[in-house]
């Protein structure tokens, strides 16, 4: 398999960049990786690896696409690799997805986070993880447990479609890939992986990028009642309310509290959520 990586290192040192370049040098013939130029070069002359520097914050969905872009000028890559742009989930474990791949006859494979160890998170991560998963699955012909997992593996024809047809800021890109891949008529399936612990709150921008980017992908495969809720769910989260959303009209089995908690650790407008049966 000829698998090309782009690996995102805005916020890492130079130790991190290159741990995470020796874990994937034995899976990847090609690297590429985007940081920010008020960094030094991560990566100097390193064999195999091609760099792109950005200047200021232009989102997760542009930082991908444009390792996608470098990547794809090389005819050999015929599989692309992406990892979480904080890389919670170990790089090394890419393997797995790329194992996973070339079997199944799957377009993308993605990473599963609770399919490893789903005693590792708290009450707000398996809300949140529930809810846009079950949203994609209700819209889609997919069964996927963890959509927003940042680590996939996926083929060269659906690179070249996301670097043309992906258009959201980029808190909502790992959806938006779901969304533009079932448009397409293609096979996902989703994969254990293992992952660092993560944060027990939501920016509340997150929330509302993910959900402009399902409404704006599914609004005629969902039903009146569906869309009006995830409408109010929206415009509450532009106000910074809280408020309470009913699973069950979503088909899961508990009421979602999601609740304005001020700031995060990143000093953002955060959301904790809370399932109550």
């Amino acid at each position: 398999m000829n698998l090309g990586f782009v690996l995102p290192s805005f916020g890492l040192s130079r130790l991190e960049v290159d741990l995470a370049l020796e874990s994937v040098a034995h899976v990847a013939i090609k690297v590429a990786v985007v940081h920010n130029d008020r960094d030094p070069s991560p990566v100097g002359n390193c064999r195999n690896v091609r760099e792109a520097s950005v200047t200021g914050p232009i989102g997760k969905a542009e930082v991908i696409r444009i390792g996608l872009a470098m990547l794809l000028e090389d005819p050999a890559v015929e599989f692309f690799a992406q990892a979480d742009g904080h890389h919670k989930q170990p790089v090394s474990q890419v393997f797995r997805l790329a194992e996973e791949i070339s079997h199944n006859g799957a377009d993308m494979v993605v990473g599963n986070r609770y399919g490893a160890g789903i005693d590792l998170y708290d009450d707000h991560r398996l809300a949140i993880t529930k809810l846009w998963s079950q949203l994609v699955n209700i819209t889609s012909d997919y069964e996927l447990h963890d959509v927003c997992c940042g680590m996939r593996v996926y083929s060269r024809r659906l690179a070249e479609r996301f670097v043309s047809h992906i258009n959201c800021f980029g808190y909502g890109l790992e959806v938006a890939q779901l969304l533009i891949t079932h448009r397409a008529g293609w096979k996902v399936v989703d994969k254990p992986v293992d992952s660092a612990r993560q944060a027990m709150m939501t920016a509340a921008e997150k929330l509302e990028d993910n959900l402009a980017v399902l409404l704006d992908a599914n609004l005629a495969r969902l039903e009146r009642n569906q869309r009006l809720e995830l409408c109010r769910l929206l415009a509450e989260i532009k106000l910074r309310r809280s408020l309470v959303l009913d699973g069950g009209m979503f088909g899961l089995d508990h009421l979602i509290e999601f609740h304005f908690a001020a700031q995060d650790e990143d000093g953002e407008d955060a959301y904790s959520l809370r399932l109550r049966r």
